[in-house]
């Protein structure tokens, strides 16, 4: 749910992130999963559970991994 003082936790790093040397780029705390995506040459990568009681955990994949 978006709420009015959500963008106050938010922080826009997409120039950042597409001029770095960054290889992964692992975040967090949305509660929800989505595919990896890449920027620049960064790949961005989320695994989340969620909160059970919420059902907000039907996304996680407890198989999925990554290797760097």
């Amino acid at each position: 749910m978006k709420r009015p003082l959500n963008e106050a936790f938010e922080v826009e790093l997409h120039d950042y992130t597409a001029h770095s040397n960054i290889s992964f780029w692992l975040y967090g705390h949305l509660h929800t999963n989505i595919p990896g995506f890449v920027i620049g040459s960064t790949k961005i990568l989320t695994k989340q559970l969620g909160y059970l009681r919420q059902h907000e955990h039907h996304s996680y994949n407890g198989n999925e991994v990554f290797e760097i």
